[in-house]
């Protein structure tokens, strides 16, 4: 009996599932045009620019091979946040958009990050939102190792997830650090205004290869993905484990009962 009871609920849980795999999201980029983006990212020969349009076309092909009726649209980040394409299900049309960004040719003074929310409403009120009633999505593309952003309304909110696209830390020169806490805190606060839990990642403009899997964590709709925290983001080093576990061999066991391993874990840093 408890079995047969179980079948029911067994089904509209897999009914979800397949609800959640396919159902349709309008996805807003908003993409960096300070002159960092212009600068050569790890891959010889690409500025981070080339990596950004490159990590979006990867994206937008994912999505809409699972649904074609995803639809896109592009907004450029200078001092101001302007929408120029979409929103649309065409690839095509986003690509194109996408290679006509040029990056800015002086740096940007301010960031204000309301204006993203704004950015969003508009694209909601011009095309279909998401599925299940939500809004559209954001995602911030941010490329400003100087330029600590900021939130003027408080009070508007956006389903926003964000890469954070850096140079290393150079004391007196930048400020990665500071940049990465307000992006984390204000948001995760816009997020929490429009009930969405952000994914707010970060990576060295030369790490290409963590920068193009960070993408990969975001194709999810919001609905079926984990808390950030939950997340196993760093790659397993086999080697490096093995050699520490070779300098550091683990206590053998005593008696009758089992060793007891202690570990620790460090804090979260820009890499």
């Amino acid at each position: 009996k408890a079995a047969r009871d179980f079948k029911p609920l067994q089904a509209s849980w897999w009914t979800l599932i397949n609800r959640l795999s396919v159902c349709m999201e309008t996805i807003l980029f908003v993409v960096d045009l300070d002159p960092e983006t212009a600068q050569e990212a790890g891959t010889q020969g690409s500025t981070r620019l080339d990596v950004i349009r490159s990590s979006v076309c990867m994206f937008a092909h994912a999505k809409t091979r699972v649904n074609s009726r995803h639809s896109f649209a592009l907004a450029a980040l200078r001092d101001d946040a302007q929408l120029v394409w979409g929103p649309s299900s065409s690839i095509d049309g986003l690509l194109a958009a996408l290679h006509a960004l040029t990056p800015s040719p002086t740096p940007s003074t301010s960031c204000d990050l309301s204006q993203v929310a704004q950015l969003a409403a508009a694209v909601g009120r011009r095309g279909p939102a998401m599925d299940g009633g939500g809004g559209v999505r954001v995602v911030l593309l941010y490329s400003r190792s100087r330029t600590v952003p900021h939130r003027s309304a408080r009070g508007l909110g956006a389903a926003l997830d964000v890469i954070y696209i850096h140079e290393k830390p150079q004391p007196g020169l930048n400020c990665p650090q500071e940049v990465f806490s307000v992006l984390e805190e204000e948001g995760d606060a816009m997020a929490r205004a429009a009930g969405h839990h952000a994914y707010i990642f970060e990576v060295s403009c030369t790490n290409v290869r963590k920068w193009l899997s960070l993408m990969v964590w975001l194709l999810a709709h919001p609905a079926q993905r984990l808390a950030q925290q939950e997340l196993a983001l760093a790659p397993v080093d086999l080697a490096a484990a093995m050699a520490a576990r070779a300098a550091n061999p683990p206590a053998p066991a005593p008696p009758g009962g089992a060793a007891i391993a202690a570990g620790g874990a460090g804090g979260p840093g820009l890499g």
